[in-house]
């Protein structure tokens, strides 16, 4: 609760601090925009360090370790191109943001196709028994 006060109060000085350099100057507007995103992205890091032990540990006690780097390298380029996408928008290209989440839902998909092979070969061992 405390954190999520923290950000509140963050978010709503950036929101005032973007409307009043609005007026003056929009370049840097998009800069604390673009600054805001970093200290959210930075306090979400901090927040999931629990969280992040807790999936290594379950992940190894099930012998399914090899899957968590995929999985943590999905969880980020899935933030970072929604943040990324989120600050073009707001800047008002529509477009760049929409070739941002492409490059990252094409990049997830490419994390995945070592799973899927995994999957697929317990798949045919399970046919051919």
């Amino acid at each position: 609760m405390d954190t999520a006060v923290k950000v509140c109060g963050i978010a709503l000085i950036c929101v005032f601090a973007v409307i009043s350099l609005k007026n003056l100057k929009d370049s840097c507007a998009v800069l604390v925009r673009l600054a805001s995103s970093v200290v959210f992205f930075g306090l979400f890091c901090g927040m999931l360090s629990p969280f992040v032990s807790f999936v290594k540990t379950t992940m190894n006690d099930g012998g399914m370790s090899g899957y968590t780097g995929l999985l943590f390298k999905a969880l980020g380029i899935a933030f970072l191109t929604g943040i990324s996408s989120s600050v073009c928008r707001d800047s008002g290209e529509a477009g760049i943001a929409q070739g941002v989440e492409t490059v990252g839902r094409a990049e997830i998909l490419l994390l995945a196709v070592p799973l899927l092979e995994d999957l697929f070969g317990m798949a045919k061992e399970i046919l051919t028994w």
